[in-house]
């Protein structure tokens, strides 16, 4: 009778450990995402008014404290041109801008990043980041039609210095 009764507590004490890793494992870019320091990487691009496309090509929205560099694919409607603008509307670095984190549906982290500065012709950006790393972003824009890309996000890979 106790060696059943030993095995039945090593067994419960087996399955909290294993819960608790789980946990804990749950989300490793939580760190990242609160000190504002993440890429995230589209797979495929949602625009409005057309079909969804796979992204070819690397682009990605890097997310430090100090400045978000931005370089997406843009595929929509433009309702007044810049004239002489070489670069796409989302391709741009921006300093100054506010970063807010919610707690969203199903434990995703909700960012929703805004411009402080008029430079660019983006109102704002809702990133959507869940457990497993995947992402949803998406755009909106003063004098565009709004985007949407589905992702990942990835930590920031620090750079080694050679001795």
């Amino acid at each position: 009778m106790k060696k059943i009764f030993l095995i039945v507590q090593l067994l419960i004490l087996t399955i909290i450990a294993a819960t608790g890793q789980e946990n804990q494992k749950a989300n490793p870019l939580k760190g990242s995402i609160d000190a504002q320091r993440f890429v995230f990487v589209p797979r495929t691009v949602l625009p409005q008014s057309m079909s969804s496309r796979m992204v070819n090509g690397y682009y990605e929205m890097k997310i430090t404290k100090d400045k978000i560099t931005v370089y997406l694919p843009y595929i929509g409607r433009a309702y007044s041109a810049n004239i002489g603008q070489t670069a796409g509307p989302l391709d741009f670095e921006m300093t100054d801008f506010s970063y807010t984190i919610s707690k969203g549906k199903k434990g995703s982290d909700e960012i929703v990043i805004k411009p402080n500065v008029n430079t660019t012709d983006v109102r704002d950006m809702r990133l959507s980041v869940y457990d497993n790393g995947s992402a949803y972003l998406s755009v909106n824009f003063n004098s565009r039609q709004p985007i949407s890309f589905n992702g990942y996000t990835d930590t920031i890979k620090e750079k080694k210095e050679k001795k």
